[in-house]
């Protein structure tokens, strides 16, 4: 993945920061001193943060992230998303989907292969669940994966969206 891939507009993801999702380390490294100032729930492991009164990031400054360089998975897999999570026994499948809000969507998935953002995906949920689970990303892929995730509701398997807050 190239580094700075951002033109540093902040003009969606960082400015409508809305739901982030963090694992614990990520959270207490780099917003815990900031918990006054966000909405902090925990979802299934996962710990979403959304600025309070619709402010922005807290480590944005102008335009410019404070911390890029040791920004959160979830902002390193920008432009994708975290869909949904499908729990199977000690496995879970998340999807995966790219964003369409960033006025750079096309130039910035284009230096972000499906691979390095499945990688991402792993990284996080591997940090979230214990490591007796096997983790699997895929793409979400429209029509043909809301298909999919109907059957496997049908077949009892545990479907959510990404996160379901408990």
């Amino acid at each position: 993945m190239v580094e700075n891939q951002c033109l540093g507009c902040s003009n969606v993801c960082c400015a409508r920061l809305s739901n982030l999702m963090l694992t614990a380390g990520e959270y207490d490294a780099l917003f815990r001193r900031f918990e006054k100032d966000l909405d902090v729930k925990n979802a299934n492991g996962v710990i979403l943060v959304t600025p309070r009164e619709g402010e922005r990031c807290p480590h944005l400054l102008g335009h410019d992230c404070q911390v890029y360089q040791d920004r959160p998975i979830d902002c390193r897999l920008y432009p994708y998303m975290m869909v949904r999570v499908v729990e199977r026994g000690h496995r879970a499948t998340v999807f995966f989907t790219p964003r369409s809000l960033c006025p750079e969507n096309d130039r910035i998935r284009s230096l972000m292969s499906e691979d390095e953002a499945k990688t991402l995906v792993v990284t996080f949920w591997k940090q979230v669940y214990d490591e007796g689970w096997t983790i699997d990303a895929r793409s979400e892929k429209g029509p043909v994966s809301r298909l999919l995730q109907w059957i496997e509701t049908i077949r009892g398997t545990q479907v959510y969206p990404t996160p379901t807050v408990r």
